[in-house]
């Protein structure tokens, strides 16, 4: 089972099993959300879903008609979004997972999505050519 929260731990879920692949997206509205260079998402079933603490901080902003991305209302952390027409679907925010026992066994498929970028330090391939700092 997969545990997540938020920033200030007033939110709390559990998701059962992962619906879908591993998708790392560049688009501006994630980028804009998380203040990063992409997000890392996972989708799962609402019905594999449940969320176990802080409903009453959950809040959500509708960035696109049909998509709403929920947080936490006290820390603003990002915990998943639903799209309309995926609507037995939801997309959880990777940042937020707290306990994934079963990473290591998992056998995701990857992909990178909206990588291009009018901001060249944006752009997926500046991005991967930049070295690791030594430790």
């Amino acid at each position: 089972m997969i545990k997540g929260n938020c920033l200030c731990g007033k939110v709390h879920y559990e998701v059962l099993k992962l619906a879908g692949p591993l998708i790392h997206c560049h688009c501006n509205y994630c980028r804009k959300t998380h203040t990063a260079a992409f997000s890392s998402n996972l989708t799962a079933k609402k019905t594999d879903f449940t969320l176990t603490s802080g409903e009453n901080y959950i809040t959500f902003y509708e960035s696109s008609p049909g998509k709403q991305r929920y947080f936490c209302s006290n820390c603003g952390s990002s915990l998943w979004h639903e799209k309309k027409e995926t609507n037995q679907l939801m997309t959880i925010k990777m940042g937020s997972i707290e306990e994934f026992p079963e990473f290591e066994q998992q056998e995701f498929t990857s992909f990178h999505i909206h990588c291009e970028s009018d901001k060249p330090w944006l752009t997926y391939e500046n991005l991967e050519k930049h070295q690791q700092l030594p430790k």
